[in-house]
């Protein structure tokens, strides 16, 4: 769905006549002239100029026109609306999951009709009361659809060739993705020759959630990889009003987002209720924990065998993001926060499409210490080259934050290893080797002296360590379910289930979940050898590292190497070590050279021996 919402337009009325009625269109005349004709109304200046703001703006439209049917009268303010009386032989549908879900929604939009002011009433066609279908004397119609329990899906599909389509509780229509997929072409045909006579077209889906399976399946789906509506829009300071984005036009085309925009509108947005409302209808629900997360607040529960529990998801709070990187290939990097602890490591957990249904590259950024989610990427590439570079310039973008203080979890799996051999052999101005974590072998323990040199680079995933991994996971959200930060991570781990035979799966996306289970198992696997380094900055890392150094150095007495001014010299001297008489006789001729007080090691004579920890300095 696109949303366009013009600038507000002023209520002033104007004068002028001329400038009026150049702005209406021919439809707009034979609309205005039909009302005027049929409900012996005089369609004035100023109801024309009101007519216009209307057609142009449909939230002008509602704030101003459109009733709703409460108890006992009627009350200003709608989000349902309907559009087609400003257009003539237009159509529109509603579509629901039985028959008088559908009536009841065409049932409001009469009503708004009928609450309309006199002269911008458009009169119907038939003066009876159908329930199935709304049709003007302007020619625009609105149908109701729902699907048959003894015809295809198929046949309903045909039906669909409209340009407005309103869907509503879609996650309660079974077989709603089989239907929508075969009435793309009726509705691609339909919104081509809406654009070609300029008139509105949408497709607009409302829903509770229903879970991440069967019915509830299709608008999960829709909803997870829609792009988000508080990132369209920014918050002027000085007006108090909400404004596009400028980077708006790349948002909404996002490769890795769908076509729709996702609003959530909770309960506590709503002037009329608050906590003690919440409250009641607690009681109403009888404390049923997964309908309370479900009808209450909004969250895509996991299915009978979720690894995490209704109380576990209902603690997950989702943050809106602090920020945007803008990266490589026109991919974005979500940021969670600005505030990044120079004592603390990172941990980049890099999955390459591990779903095989749709394809998406996932990143997540976690720090060590309380393992906090940081970060978050998901993008769709057709090309695992490019998708190594994205990486590439990720992990630079934070080292020039953090330094050298980041673990690099990469699953090299399939195609998991082009990225960790793109990072190792195609990128020439970083040296990732000390960055990239290895596996042990399953014989080997985390903490013992190993020796990794002929290890894999990367996370060999396989039945024993997904299992671990996961759990890890699960471990760390159960004791602290605001580590989560993001919405679609958390609408992932919805769908995260356990098969009878006892092994992970999801039906649906699991590319971010993955993503986090990969820095969870770093942070673990490393946790002798980081956690000691924790309280201490790369500074004095580096202090302590040379007087470790300098102190090894001093008792073999090697200074002499360090002083050498060939390299040449050096190098020889390494392959073909002196004996123990050549080393001490040399060392004597050295002293001898020295001036009295000026034989001390120095910072740097051992400047040879430190690690090039940066390619930038």
């Amino acid at each position: 769905m696109i949303i366009n919402v013009p600038q507000q337009i002023s209520p002033g009325v104007t004068d002028q006549s001329s400038i009026i009625l150049s702005n209406l269109l021919n439809i707009d005349k034979q609309t205005l002239n039909t009302i005027q004709e049929t409900n012996g109304i005089d369609i004035t200046d100023e109801r024309v100029s009101e007519w216009i703001k209307c057609r142009q703006n449909p939230l002008y439209f509602i704030l101003n026109y459109v009733y709703f049917q409460e108890f006992g009268g009627k009350q200003l303010y709608s989000k349902e609306y309907m559009h087609a009386k400003f257009f003539p032989s237009n159509r529109a549908a509603i579509f629901n999951f039985q028959k008088m879900a559908a009536q009841e929604n065409l049932k409001k939009i009469k009503f708004i009709m009928k609450n309309l002011p006199p002269w911008m009433k458009v009169p119907n066609l038939s003066k009876s009361e159908i329930k199935t279908y709304l049709e003007l004397v302007n020619g625009s119609r609105v149908d109701t659809f729902y699907p048959s329990t003894t015809a295809s899906p198929d046949t309903l599909s045909r039906s669909l060739s409209v340009p407005v389509i309103y869907a509503d509780e879609v996650a309660f229509i079974p077989h709603m993705e089989e239907i929508y997929g075969a009435a793309q072409p009726t509705l691609s045909k339909a919104r081509e020759q809406a654009i070609r006579n300029g008139y509105p077209y949408m497709i607009l889906m409302t829903s509770t959630p229903n879970g991440v399976e069967d019915a509830g399946k299709f608008f999960y789906e829709m909803y997870d990889r829609a792009v988000e509506s508080d990132n369209l829009f920014i918050l002027d300071d000085e007006t108090g009003v909400e404004d596009w984005a400028d980077s708006v036009d790349d948002i909404i085309n996002d490769p890795s987002k769908n076509s729709f925009i996702r609003i959530k509108y909770h309960w506590s947005e709503d002037q009329t209720k608050n906590l003690d409302w919440y409250e009641k209808q607690k009681k109403e629900l009888n404390f049923n924990q997964r309908k309370i997360n479900q009808e209450l607040d909004l969250l895509f529960v996991g299915g009978a065998n979720c690894i995490f529990d209704d109380d576990t998801l209902q603690r997950m709070i989702f943050i809106n993001r602090d920020s945007v990187v803008n990266l490589k290939h026109q991919t974005k990097l979500d940021l969670f926060t600005s505030n990044f602890d120079q004592k603390d490591y990172y941990l980049i957990g890099v999955d390459t499409a591990s779903s095989i249904k749709g394809a998406f590259n996932s990143i997540e950024i976690f720090s060590y210490k309380d393992f906090q989610q940081i970060g978050e990427m998901n993008v769709r590439l057709g090309s695992l080259v490019k998708y190594g570079e994205v990486v590439d310039d990720l992990f630079k973008w934070l080292y020039k934050i953090v330094g050298s203080r980041i673990l690099l979890g990469i699953e090299n799996n399939s195609i998991g290893k082009a990225i960790v051999e793109h990072l190792l052999f195609h990128v020439n101005n970083f040296n990732y080797i000390p960055y990239i974590y290895k596996d042990l072998r399953r014989s080997e323990i985390p903490g013992q002296n190993v020796d990794m040199t002929e290890h894999e680079y990367g996370i060999n995933t396989n039945a024993r360590t997904k299992e671990l991994m996961v759990s890890l996971f699960y471990d760390a959200i159960i004791e602290d379910p605001s580590r989560i930060k993001s919405q679609d991570l958390i609408g992932q781990m919805s769908a995260i289930q356990r098969s009878n035979r006892g092994t992970i799966k999801s039906d649906t996306f699991s590319d971010m979940f993955m993503a986090a289970c990969f820095c969870a198992y770093v942070r673990k696997m490393t946790q002798l050898q980081i956690a000691p380094l924790l309280e201490y900055s790369n500074v004095q890392i580096s202090q302590n590292f040379f007087s470790s150094i300098k102190s090894t150095a001093e008792l073999m007495n090697t200074k002499l190497i360090i002083q050498a001014d060939n390299k040449n010299q050096i190098s020889s001297f390494i392959d073909k070590p002196r004996t123990v008489q050549e080393d001490e006789m040399l060392t004597h001729q050295y002293h001898q050279q020295q001036k009295s007080g000026d034989d001390q090691i120095t910072t740097d004579d051992w400047r040879t021996f430190m690690p090039i920890i940066s390619p930038f300095d």
